[in-house]
């Protein structure tokens, strides 16, 4: 849906849109020989006893995306342009990754046998990010408002623009762990159990989400169990966002001899 207000001598448009999509058959990377949770050795608790760890490509995945979309853009007049988007999006998966180095890195279930627990934010999950770029023509020189009829002050301040992109957007989520063996199974994420919102945190460099809302998913009797998994899901820990920003300032000569040479600086600050 676009609106460009015909009143608005500016000219500026405007538009909203809904985008999603939804994927299946996704490749995943399970564990079909995962050992069960309980006490004592491996071997007992496996579907198949004579075979050792297997892993199982398959394409059972199923991931959905939802956002708004809203831009608004002034096309270049009287000396300014701009163009400036914000999307408030949500994705979402139930596998995330087949192999190393995608995502949670292949093999990120907790229990391959119900993997419907799975389900929770894709790691490229980003809720919000606001976009803002625009070009601005000072107003000095020959044929501007100030310092129009020339002379030295005109030729030094006159000709310049500016330029800036700004990025601003939420963190991605990822997966709180933990060392110990909680389930005593032999593979699968060791996850803890959940008794806060880890949301709630400082959010410093030092400490970014609340730890003392998960607590260690380990058995009071470390022989004899009981042994589970831990109740923590996946990827409920959003990450620091990012804020960035890039800016150029760059000035227009006319030399004698005909033509146009463009003198610029870049600096960068995220």
């Amino acid at each position: 849906m676009e609106r460009n207000p015909g009143a608005n001598r500016h000219g500026i448009l405007l538009s909203a849109a809904y985008v999603s999509n939804k994927a299946q058959h996704l490749p995943s990377l399970g564990l079909p020989n995962q050992v069960r949770p309980g006490p004592g050795s491996f071997v007992s608790r496996k579907r198949c006893p004579e075979w050792g760890t297997l892993y199982l490509a398959s394409y059972d995945g199923n991931a959905a995306y939802h956002s708004g979309q809203f831009k608004m853009h002034r096309p270049f007049s009287g000396g300014l342009s701009f163009l400036t988007g914000y999307t408030w999006s949500k994705a979402i998966d139930d596998r995330g990754g087949t192999f190393v180095g995608e995502a949670d890195r292949g093999g990120g279930f907790q229990d391959s046998y119900n993997r419907t627990l799975e389900k929770g934010l894709a790691g490229q999950d980003i809720r919000h990010r606001f976009v803002l770029n625009f070009v601005y023509e000072l107003s000095f020189g020959k044929g501007k408002s100030l310092l129009s009829k020339g002379g030295i002050s005109g030729a030094i301040f006159g000709g310049w623009q500016i330029s800036s992109i700004v990025t601003s957007q939420t963190g991605s989520p990822f997966t709180v762990v933990q060392a110990f063996n909680g389930a005593n199974t032999d593979g699968g994420q060791r996850r803890p159990d959940l008794i806060g919102n880890p949301n709630d945190g400082p959010r410093t460099v030092k400490q970014w989400f609340d730890t003392g809302a998960f607590r260690e998913n380990r058995p009071a009797d470390t022989v004899n169990g009981p042994f589970r998994f831990g109740n923590a899901g996946r990827h409920i820990v959003i990450g620091p966002g990012l804020v960035n920003w890039d800016f150029a300032a760059y000035k227009e000569l006319h030399l004698a001899s005909a033509g146009t040479f463009n003198s610029g600086e870049n600096s960068l600050i995220s």
